[in-house]
């Protein structure tokens, strides 16, 4: 997978906008369009997988370049707690996102 952050967009934009005129959904759609997948004989595009905080608005302009999918954690008001697939979901994305951030902080000495 890859995992990046793009450039600082100083004043106001919204997350959809951000995501449109940024680019990295544009170029991993040139990319999963290029690198077809076969699967069972039949050739075919395997989409992204984009993966948001939660609250980030990316899901719409994610499916319109490319059909790729977005993955984030669940989202509840405060006064609602999540039941036991919400946590499981919310905690393995916590965990595939943050583990490669604190081995990286841990092996370069700052943990």
């Amino acid at each position: 997978g890859w995992m990046r952050a793009g450039a600082l967009w100083p004043g106001r934009v919204s997350d959809s906008d951000y995501n449109r005129r940024e680019g990295y959904l544009q170029r991993q759609q040139e990319f999963q369009e290029s690198d077809l997948v076969e699967i069972n004989g039949k050739v075919d595009v395997l989409p992204f997988l984009n993966v948001y905080d939660k609250g980030y608005r990316a899901r719409t302009v994610a499916w319109k370049t490319g059909q790729q999918g977005v993955l984030q954690p669940t989202f509840a008001p405060s006064d609602r707690r999540f039941n036991g697939s919400e946590t499981k979901i919310s905690a393995s994305i916590a965990l595939a996102f943050f583990k490669p951030k604190l081995i990286a902080s841990l092996s370069s000495g700052l943990g």
